[in-house]
């Protein structure tokens, strides 16, 4: 790294190109505007010896904009919510208004101080959101190569097994229930569905005939994958439904009609499992517990990622611990040749 030096009222700066050539000159009348200068030229130098020339000048808050602008109509609110913090984390580490890429150790020094506080888990998924961001910069061509593209991913901890329901832990919770929550569980229990694909299901996604509930994108919600998924009807979910059949409308509509607030569901099961005596519960747990009853009958995890939505396999495999059992006895079912 050069140095940045005053002569009488003028400040120098000192470095070597990138060439090796020893350069000393007069670039400013302040020490701020003559360190700026000196990291610019580091930095192109950089570049030139990386092989990762700027193509064309963008400003910061435009590429951070712009690329804002692409991902929110690829990912849901909630999700955009976790994108949006990250993305104004890295927007605050670059120093300039025109746009000019951190370079891989200027990366590798943030990633060092986010690990102080943060899970290998979240710096992952923040390295990601700025890979994306300088993937975008490429494809404008203001950048050709992506300084992120060789940063390792970081060791993160074995996931935690899931959290599932018991037969008994159900049952309490049925027995200290009012009809419409119990018919609202028992739905999550057998359709393995998220709330929001639940608070916004209609009466139009469920086919009667073929036996099946579609779980699409619409006007007003978006699935988390962004894809449309099938799920069959258990003969306990037809029965609810059969019952509270309507022409149109939302299916678990609100006494006031419309769709039920976001956090409403959440509060009753709370209140419900403190008085059937039910620990440490989520709406995400009737998911879980879905999906660990397939697992245990032994279906494959790929028919579960695909009943579930989930849009990678990995986010299944938290449940194949629930395996092993299942795929001994599949072993043992192979044919022998040395059977009579």
């Amino acid at each position: 790294m050069g140095r940045v030096f005053k002569r009488g009222k003028k400040w120098y700066i000192d470095y070597s190109d990138s060439t090796g050539k020893r350069i000393r000159r007069v670039v400013a009348d302040t020490k701020r505007d003559a360190e700026r200068i000196l990291v610019e030229k580091e930095r192109k130098k950089y570049f030139t010896r990386e092989n990762i020339p700027i193509q064309e000048k963008i400003s910061l808050k435009e590429l951070f904009e712009q690329f804002q602008s692409m991902k929110k109509k690829r990912v849901n609110p909630r999700t955009m919510d976790g994108w949006n913090s990250r993305l104004r984390f890295w927007e605050e580490k670059h120093k300039y208004k025109i746009f000019s890429p951190l370079s891989r150790l200027e990366i590798e020094r943030i990633i060092d101080s986010l690990a102080v506080k943060l899970s290998s888990e979240t710096i992952n998924n923040y390295v990601n959101v700025l890979r994306q961001v300088y993937q975008y910069a490429v494809e404008l061509k203001v950048i050709n190569e992506n300084p992120v593209k060789d940063v390792k991913r970081l060791q993160e901890a074995p996931r935690k097994v899931p959290r599932f329901f018991s037969e008994e832990e159900v049952k309490r919770l049925l027995e200290y229930s009012n009809p419409f929550y119990k018919d609202l569980w028992l739905f999550f229990l057998y359709t393995g569905m998220r709330r929001n694909e639940a608070r916004f299901l209609e009466w139009s996604d469920i086919d009667f005939e073929q036996e099946v509930i579609s779980v699409k994108n619409k006007e007003s919600f978006t699935t988390k994958s962004k894809r449309s998924r099938i799920i069959p009807i258990h003969p306990i979910v037809k029965n609810i439904l059969t019952v509270r059949r309507k022409e149109s409308g939302l299916v678990f509509e609100s006494p006031e009609g419309g769709i039920f607030s976001r956090e409403v569901w959440r509060g009753v099961l709370l209140r419900v499992a403190k008085r059937a005596n039910v620990k440490n519960v989520t709406l995400h747990t009737f998911r879980h517990t879905f999906a660990s009853w397939l697992v245990m009958e032994g279906i494959d995890l790929p028919t579960i990622a695909n009943l579930l939505g989930h849009s990678d396999i990995k986010t299944t495999m938290i449940y194949s611990h629930l395996a092993p059992d299942h795929i001994k006895k599949a072993i043992n079912r192979l044919p022998s040749p040395l059977s009579d």
